[in-house]
């Protein structure tokens, strides 16, 4: 039957069956002899076989795709969520289609709308920001956000992550505990830096009385970014310290710009690990190619993904939409740039 598409009537034919039975066989439903099972699954492959989604999916009301939102997919935390995401889903029998908004508001609404028009069946926003307004325009999508912050405490919507406080916190009392009097935070987006200030920073502000904790002003670095993160902390840092500010302690909101703070520091001959230490987030590859290494804290990337991967799942398979939050627990991996050179 070369040269033209074969379709279920041809199997149907050359195997002996029904029509129905092919498409029982194809589908993995109903009552079928193993005997028969085989044999149609031999001639479908013999024949070349190749299922019309299209056709599939206006019988089901369904496109088997995908959407995945992000803002920058060259960020390894981002693209390793990402593709969690779309190995979990091809394995379901869907295609993801990955939308890069580059931080810009403009292109993250213009992801939502087109993917929705699309008829995509869920959305996954992975990292990034938004109002909460936002979730109209996906025209009752599913949707499941991991790694995003809202401009409101309690989105309408399901959200996996980790507890941003409680890392900022976790990292904080780390650099404590290993001497440090003089913290800065290098964060990436203004809602972090908020958690941050209304979070673990006052409560150990409070804890630490007589002055023996100094919280140093804010090192903040805000997206969209006029270079790469990495460029801008070296900059933010090395101005903060050229201006004769005192700092022994970072906590970087992520790896990259951790390496930034980490290049500042040795131009000016600062030993990371002794004279300044350091803790970032996310525990990526990042973390453990520099020397010093870094201290990272583990979010659990393979976590986050299935989680967020099997609640969209579910809301496909029930056909409804959840709300509330999932939180991911984190861990600090301990490395040379909070312990010190090793010997």
């Amino acid at each position: 039957m070369s040269g033209r598409n074969v379709s279920i009537y041809d199997i149907a034919r050359i195997a002996g069956v029904s029509t129905a039975t092919v498409s029982n066989v194809l589908n993995d439903k109903g009552r079928v002899s193993e005997e028969t099972r085989a044999r149609v699954l031999d001639i479908s492959e013999r024949e070349g076989y190749v299922p019309n989604f299209a056709a599939k999916s206006l019988r089901e009301a369904r496109t088997r795709m995908i959407g995945i939102i992000t803002p920058d997919v060259s960020n390894y935390f981002y693209s390793s969520i990402a593709l969690e995401l779309e190995t979990f889903f091809t394995g379901h029998g869907y295609t993801c289609c990955i939308c890069n908004t580059y931080n810009r508001d403009d292109l993250l609404e213009g992801a939502i709308r087109n993917l929705a028009q699309r008829q995509v069946d869920g959305l996954l926003f992975v990292g990034g920001s938004s109002r909460a307004t936002r979730l109209d325009l996906s025209d009752g999508v599913p949707e499941v956000y991991i790694d995003h912050r809202f401009d409101v405490s309690d989105p309408p919507c399901l959200v996996v992550d980790n507890d941003m406080a409680a890392m900022v916190r976790d990292a904080t009392s780390l650099l404590l505990e290993r001497g440090c009097s003089h913290v800065a935070i290098l964060t990436v987006r203004a809602m972090d830096l908020h958690a941050a200030r209304n979070g673990p920073h006052a409560d150990q502000a409070a804890s630490v009385r007589g002055g023996a904790y100094c919280v140093d002003d804010y090192v903040i670095l805000v997206g969209p970014h006029h270079q790469p993160s990495l460029v801008e902390s070296e900059q933010l840092v090395g101005d903060h310290l050229d201006a004769g500010n005192e700092l022994d302690g970072i906590v970087a909101i992520g790896d990259r710009l951790a390496l930034g703070a980490l290049n500042a520091l040795r131009a000016r001959g600062i030993k990371v690990g002794d004279e300044v230490k350091i803790v970032s987030i996310d525990n990526s590859l990042l973390a453990r190619i520099p020397s010093p290494t870094l201290t990272s804290i583990e979010r659990h990337v393979d976590q986050l993904g299935l989680r967020g991967a099997e609640a969209l799942l579910e809301m496909l398979e029930n056909g409804t939409r959840s709300t509330g939050k999932i939180v991911i627990p984190h861990e600090i991996m301990e490395r040379e740039s909070t312990l010190g050179r090793q010997p």
